[in-house]
């Protein structure tokens, strides 16, 4: 008999087992607690409020690159500029970083539709946001 699913689990737990995301080595499971959400690559980018409304309002049109680390922003526009797909990389406040796995020093590249794409746990490699782009882009 199969496992029943709580509705919201089902809806807001859901990670995607492959497509368009740079997937990170972990458990495969297809589902995570929405009220505890990783942040991992493939499930949907978790919640966190900010000074004017919430993480959730960054996303929907464009790609979003989370982070505070300005080497991380200057790759963004590179990545954006040389690969000619908008990417907004918005100023932010409360703990995202936590919220999402990472460090304050890390970034998170969210799709459009709120899935997380990519994500650096902390500073490093600023061309990654781009080689990640064009693995999202190429699935």
């Amino acid at each position: 008999m199969a496992e029943l699913i709580d509705p919201a689990s089902a809806l807001f737990g859901y990670r995607c087992p492959a497509g368009a995301f740079v997937p990170e080595p972990g458990d495969g499971a297809l589902f995570e607690d929405p009220v505890a959400p990783s942040g991992r690559p493939g499930a949907r980018a978790p919640h966190v409020p900010l000074g004017g409304g919430s993480t959730r309002d960054l996303y929907g049109r464009d790609f979003a690159l989370l982070t505070d680390d300005p080497a991380w922003r200057a790759g963004a526009a590179r990545a954006a500029q040389r690969l000619g797909v908008p990417a907004r990389v918005p100023a932010l406040d409360g703990d995202w970083a936590g919220a999402h796995g990472v460090t304050a020093s890390g970034a998170v590249l969210v799709r459009p539709d709120g899935i997380v794409a990519w994500r650096s746990a902390a500073g490093g490699d600023p061309e990654g946001i781009e080689r990640a782009l064009r693995t999202v882009l190429d699935r």
